[in-house]
C-alpha cells in the first residue's frame, strides 16, 4: 500500500514530488513484488487558484498568527490543510453566486479570515460566534477590521460557501452604495436571497410586524439574537426583497443601489413594501 500525504508541512507550490513503496515485498496489482524503494510517480504541487484581493499581512489573536492560504484569505494554524483549497473553492462559488445578481462584482475582494478554535471566532466574530462582515475600523469581538473583512467562524460547516455569498453581498452593498446608507433588512434580505443563507425552508411566521423598524444594523443585530427571531426575520426580509425583485429584476438592484449612490432616497427608488 502506498500512501500519500498531502498535509505534509513545508511543502511549496510547484515543488516536485516523487511517490514510491519502500517497503520490500509490496506487491503491485499484476503480483509483482517490489525488491526495495521504487518510483510509483512523479509530480507538481499545484498552488491554491486564489480568488483575488491584495496580500496582506496576516492578522493575530493571543500570540497566533493567522496562516496566509492565498492572497488575503487567513488561516487560524489549527486548521488542517487538506481543508484549505474547499475553503478557496468555497470563496469561488461564492463569488458566482453574487454575479448572477450583481453581474460584474465593483468591490475589492474582503479580507477573508477562518478560526477553527473558540477562542479565535471569539476574537475576531464576538462572543455569538456568528459569521460577520466588519467593516473598516469596525469590530464584534476585540479585532477591529482595517479593510472589509468577513469572518467564517468554522472550517468544515457544509453551509460555508452560501455564508460566504452572504457576506460578500453585503460587501458589494457597500461599494455599490460607496457605503451610504441603505437599510438594514433590505441589505440582509438582499444577501439572504442570493446565498440562501440562513436557510429559510420551513420557517413559517414573521419575526416582526415591519421590516421598516429594523432600519439600522445595530437595531437589526439586537433584534435578530434569539434564534427564532433570527430565522424569522432574516427570512422574513428575504421575503420582501424576492418580492421586490420578481417585479424590478435584478437589474433593479443595480439601478436602486447606484441611484442611492447617487444621493437619491431609498424609500423613494424602492417604493411600497411588497408583503406588508
Amino acid at each position: 500500500m502506498a500512501t500519500f500525504k498531502p498535509d505534509a508541512p513545508g511543502v511549496a507550490a510547484n515543488a516536485q514530488c516523487t511517490a514510491s513503496v519502500d517497503a520490500p515485498a509490496t506487491k503491485d496489482a499484476a503480483g509483482t513484488v517490489f525488491t526495495g524503494s521504487t518510483a510509483l510517480t512523479s509530480f507538481t504541487v499545484k498552488a491554491l487558484a486564489c480568488p483575488g484581493g491584495a496580500a496582506n499581512s496576516p492578522p493575530s489573536f493571543n500570540g497566533a498568527t493567522l496562516v496566509a492560504a492565498c492572497g488575503n484569505v487567513f488561516i487560524e494554524p489549527a486548521v488542517a490543510k487538506n481543508l484549505w483549497p474547499g475553503i478557496v473553492t468555497g470563496i469561488q462559488t461564492a463569488l458566482e453566486m453574487d454575479r448572477k445578481v450583481y453581474g460584474t462584482l465593483q468591490a475589492t475582494h474582503p479580507d477573508v479570515l477562518v478560526c477553527q478554535s473558540g477562542t479565535c471566532a471569539d476574537y475576531f466574530a464576538g462572543p455569538r460566534r456568528r459569521n460577520v462582515t466588519l467593516y473598516p475600523n469596525t469590530y464584534a469581538g476585540q479585532y477591529v477590521a482595517p479593510r472589509m473583512t468577513v469572518v467564517l467562524t468554522s472550517p468544515t460547516w457544509t453551509q460555508n460557501p452560501y455564508v460566504l455569498a452572504h457576506e460578500f453581498s453585503h460587501v458589494e452593498v457597500a461599494a455599490r452604495t460607496g457605503g451610504k446608507h441603505v437599510p438594514a433588512w433590505f441589505d440582509e434580505g438582499l444577501a439572504t436571497y442570493i446565498a440562501g443563507e440562513p436557510i429559510c425552508t420551513n420557517v413559517t411566521g414573521k419575526g416582526i410586524d415591519d421590516l421598516r423598524k429594523l432600519d439600522l444594523e445595530t437595531d437589526w443585530a439586537a433584534y435578530t439574537g434569539p434564534e427564532d427571531v433570527f430565522f424569522k426575520t432574516y427570512c422574513q426580509a428575504r421575503a420582501e426583497v424576492a418580492a421586490w425583485i420578481g417585479k424590478r429584476g435584478n437589474a433593479g438592484v443595480v439601478q436602486l443601489l447606484d441611484a442611492v449612490r447617487q444621493g437619491q432616497s431609498f424609500t423613494g427608488q424602492y417604493g411600497a413594501m411588497q408583503t406588508q
